[in-house]
């Protein structure tokens, strides 16, 4: 199981989601669960819950938006955001560089989608 977790009205939550399409239509994905994170904080009923659950993918204790996590098993396995380093401004055309780098996030953890994947393992992780 995929899910992606964005902000309605975050930019870089908008920005990555081409990408994703794209490798997921590659890889014959066709569902990606979405929750919007838009006014979702620490103080939201459940979030906290969410954070438990998250926390072996989580580098703090919040989720950050764009984040696509990969569940195995009923566990979460590994967390990507798709956002290099270098992208300060979402408002900007994004460069080959940047998107080249997103995709191969992205097919990485699109993998994990495979039932007999180990891809996701952390030994192996992209």
């Amino acid at each position: 199981m995929i899910i992606f977790f964005g902000d309605s009205e975050d930019e870089y939550s908008r920005i990555v989601i081409e990408s994703l399409i794209k490798i997921a239509k590659e890889r014959n994905i066709n569902t990606i669960y979405y929750i919007d994170m838009k006014g979702i904080s620490n103080k939201t009923d459940g979030y906290n819950e969410l954070i438990d659950i998250l926390k072996p993918v989580l580098k703090e204790k919040k989720i950050k938006t764009p984040s696509l996590v990969a569940i195995k098993e009923g566990k979460p396995v590994q967390l990507e955001t798709g956002i290099y380093k270098t992208i300060t401004n979402p408002y900007k055309s994004l460069t080959k560089k940047e998107i080249k780098y997103m995709e191969k996030q992205f097919d990485c953890i699109l993998k994990c989608n495979k039932p007999k994947s180990n891809v996701c393992v952390k030994e192996v992780a992209c």
